[in-house]
C-alpha cells in the first residue's frame, strides 16, 4: 500500500466528508483531517516515508485510523 491508495481507503470508507493529510497540530507529525478537524492521532515518520519502509505498516495504521476517523465523523455529525 502507498499514500495514494490509503488516502483513497479512507475516502472511499467516509464519502461524505472531506479526508485530507497533514501536518498534526499539536505534536510533531503526520494526522488525517475530516472537514478540517484534526483526528486524536498523529504518527512520525510521515507516510511516505512508511511506505518505503515497509508497506504493511500503512496497512496496519489504516486500521487505527478509520477508528479515530469514525469518531472525528460522529462528533463533527452532531454539530
Amino acid at each position: 500500500m502507498n499514500k495514494k491508495i490509503f488516502l483513497e481507503k479512507l475516502r472511499g470508507t467516509f464519502p461524505d466528508f472531506e479526508v485530507t493529510l497533514g501536518d498534526a497540530e499539536h505534536v510533531d507529525g503526520e494526522s488525517v483531517f475530516v472537514n478540517g478537524h484534526s483526528i486524536e492521532l498523529a504518527w512520525s515518520p510521515n507516510l511516505d516515508i512508511l511506505e518505503t519502509k515497509e508497506a504493511q505498516c500503512l496497512e496496519m495504521l489504516l486500521e487505527d485510523v478509520i477508528t479515530y476517523v469514525q469518531q472525528t465523523c460522529h462528533i463533527l455529525s452532531k454539530d
